[in-house]
């Protein structure tokens, strides 16, 4: 945001009943219609994603590309809304493989420090965040 000029704004930041659930999606829409002057927004779930759109689709009869919608998990979510959600991407099976190596691991060495575990992700461009 920085690098692009844009200054937060406390408004700005929905949290929803912080389940990531399509519920905070759907609350979220008048949220930010009434509250925040928003066209893009980032929503911590697939399921998040799609509740905005569906809230968009209930208050406007369609999605119209009003906002541009990113999520985060990139699960078969967003292969399977109509429009496809765009998100970033994490690999879960990897996820779930790093958490059991690092339980084993504290388990066998003992760790003295924590430590930091970069988990890659890649940001998969759909049909919710049109070309600008």
């Amino acid at each position: 945001m920085k690098a692009a000029g844009i200054t937060y704004r406390p408004e700005w930041l929905f949290v929803g009943d912080g389940k990531y659930s399509y519920q905070s999606g759907l609350d979220a829409v008048p949220y930010y219609t009434d509250n925040a002057d928003v066209d893009s927004v980032f929503a911590t779930s697939d399921d998040g994603a799609l509740g905005i759109i569906n809230g968009l689709i209930d208050r406007d009869g369609a999605f119209t590309h009003q906002w541009g919608i990113i999520s985060t998990d990139g699960s078969q979510i967003c292969e399977q809304t109509r429009p496809k959600i765009s998100s970033v991407t994490q690999d879960f099976n990897l996820i779930g493989r790093m958490a059991v190596d690092e339980a084993v691991r504290a388990i066998t060495d003992l760790p003295k420090e924590k430590r930091q575990i970069d988990v890659p992700f890649r940001l998969e461009l759909r049909e919710t965040t049109p070309a600008k």
